[in-house]
């Protein structure tokens, strides 16, 4: 990636941003980060599109370090380490209130919670193409 040794969050201040999150999420993020004013944002839905799109542009994403292990990104992402770091973020499940889940609506959540406590609590990174 052309800013693979950017060093402050500020030399990303130009990039074109992806993210699985909202617009107002990562916007939070970037901002707790230093990083103020407009900025090009795409969501993604899809995490292959996603690992595609930062492996074959200049675009960046916020994302946690284990999406740099999985399979289809550990040969073709890296991470710019900024010494702007990011707090950890908080993941939750929400269901409606008195509405009991379906059976295979309770045996996903049950699996997310318990793959949930197994996970080390790591620090997110931005992440590019080499």
């Amino acid at each position: 990636h052309p800013l693979a040794r950017a060093r402050s969050i500020n030399e990303l201040a130009e990039v074109c941003w992806l993210s699985f999150e909202p617009r107002a999420v990562i916007d939070r993020v970037l901002v707790a980060l230093g990083l103020t004013g407009a900025r090009q944002l795409i969501q993604c839905e899809s995490l292959n599109v996603m690992v595609g799109l930062l492996a074959h542009t200049d675009m960046l994403a916020v994302t946690s370090q284990r999406m740099l292990s999985l399979p289809q990104a550990f040969t073709s992402l890296i991470e710019i380490r900024t010494a702007e770091r990011m707090r950890p973020m908080i993941t939750g499940l929400f269901t409606r209130a008195g509405a009991p889940l379906t059976p295979a609506a309770a045996a996903m959540a049950k699996a997310l919670v318990e793959v949930g406590r197994e996970l080390p609590v790591r620090e997110a990174t931005a992440t590019g193409r080499p």
